[in-house]
């Protein structure tokens, strides 16, 4: 092999491992506590706490006048469903309001109840389907 090979191959396994370990720096802690959030309607102000992971187990709504409140490193996840309407999905209606603003060490995460945040390789660009997703509805 051409030492330059060598050396063009050594330093793409040091921007990989560059890149995993920087992945690593910005996972959050494991939660504390499982908070399920069952399918139906949120009024009110609600905070969710980045101490928990949130589970949506069916079809949540934030209604007119209510508050969403998402802290910085909050993981959220969707559960999946056996049928057309009963997996995890979070629909923000018309007049609702939701406040999530994480950062780059605090991210908020949405995604899969099967997704251990933990491993950052545990679910691939073919692992889909696997939750409902957020919908904003508004202006």
């Amino acid at each position: 092999m051409h030492p330059m090979n060598t050396v063009f191959s050594f330093w793409r396994r040091l921007q990989s491992l560059a890149l995993v370990l920087c992945g690593l720096a910005a996972l959050p802690a494991v939660r504390a506590d499982l908070v399920t959030i069952p399918a139906g309607y949120l009024t009110g102000t609600n905070v969710w706490s980045n101490t928990n992971t949130y589970l949506l187990d069916g079809f949540v709504y934030v209604l007119d006048g209510a508050v969403l409140r998402i802290e910085a490193g909050t993981v959220v996840q969707g559960a999946l469903g056996t049928g057309p309407t009963d997996f995890g999905c979070l629909f923000v209606t018309r007049g609702a309001k939701l406040f999530a603003e994480g950062t780059p060490q605090n991210p908020i995460i949405f995604t899969a109840e099967d997704d251990d945040v933990t491993d950052p390789t545990d679910l691939g660009p073919d692992d889909v389907q696997l939750w409902g997703g957020i919908i904003l509805l508004g202006n």
